[in-house]
């Protein structure tokens, strides 16, 4: 099974909810032919011209789906395998483009016969009804009638949004900012003696912090999937850098009242989450996902 989105495996897709980790998400990993009546057939026509008919759908094995439970268990033993839930994803969730049909000739050379949006339920049917030539209908024959493979493709365009939770953390140690300040604060004195020292700004605080990254400050970023939402976790560790620096603001400005060294910490600590949704694939690209209908047919036949 697959926990990476992008690596279908056992013909499911599988993800991990960020609101409950016991729940999990899974996609069919390529779409079919519909069983029986869906199966590719060919129909030979008054005007001589051979009619293509096939039901394509977007379905889940249902023997995958009930091996993906003792999966995901094996894969998480840090969740109690009783409470994992397995659902289908939301198909609000998905964005269906369109489902293609391609003939791939003798010399190799690939040639859409048709590309039809499909149902907006699943299982995402797309009725194929292809009026074919000769040549066309004599290459398709090896795979509907014979199994070929290689010869017709099921292709599904589409995209999948799911959430993105990105965590970060500013760590910092105060008693050292405010040893550097108080150092900085020192050589002003000395070079303006008669000048009463400004209050800390916001800006003073933001240089120190920055200033120090790496020795007493110390930023971490956690985003969950990992291998999504960069954006996101730019946006929280900004957000927790901007909180940082009213603390330390505020803690400079007590610290420089006679009597409060008491009353602020010598340790900062700040945290800040961001939520938000990712498009897989980003931009206007599409995720394909192609199933070839010859191999589909002689595995039928074989059961």
């Amino acid at each position: 099974m697959s926990y990476a989105f992008a690596e279908p495996t056992d013909g499911l897709l599988c993800y991990q909810s960020l609101d409950d980790p016991s729940q999990f998400y899974y996609l069919p990993a390529a779409p079919t032919a519909g069983d029986d009546a869906g199966m590719p057939s060919l129909r030979a026509l008054e005007d001589g011209v051979t009619l293509l008919t096939l039901a394509g759908e977007w379905l889940a094995d249902r023997g995958a789906v009930n091996q993906l439970q003792a999966a995901v268990a094996a894969h998480h033993p840090e969740l109690n395998p009783d409470l994992i839930e397995i659902d289908a994803a939301p198909p609000e969730r998905l964005t269906l483009d369109r489902m293609e049909l391609t003939l791939v000739g003798d010399d190799g050379k690939r040639s859409i016969l048709a590309a039809l949006k499909p149902s907006n339920i699943p299982p995402f049917t797309t009725l194929f009804n292809v009026r074919l030539n000769d040549k066309q209908a004599k290459r398709a024959r090896a795979a509907v009638e014979r199994g070929a493979p290689e010869v017709l493709l099921l292709t599904l365009h589409y995209a999948l949004t799911v959430g993105v939770r990105a965590n970060a953390h500013v760590h910092v140690d105060f008693a050292a900012l405010l040893a550097r300040y108080q150092k900085e604060l020192a050589l002003i004195d000395a070079e303006f003696p008669d000048e009463p020292p400004a209050p800390p700004t916001e800006e003073d605080a933001r240089r120190l912090l920055d200033g120090g990254f790496g020795h007493y400050a110390k930023w971490t970023t956690a985003v969950v999937p990992r291998h999504l939402g960069r954006a996101f976790a730019a946006a929280a560790a900004e957000d927790a850098r901007a909180q940082a620096v009213k603390v330390i603001c505020k803690d400079l400005s007590l610290s420089a009242t006679a009597g409060a060294q008491a009353n602020v910490a010598s340790v900062i600590d700040v945290e800040a989450a961001h939520d938000g949704a990712v498009r897989i694939p980003s931009g206007a690209a599409w995720l394909s996902a192609t199933t070839d209908l010859g191999r589909q047919v002689a595995t039928a036949r074989q059961l």
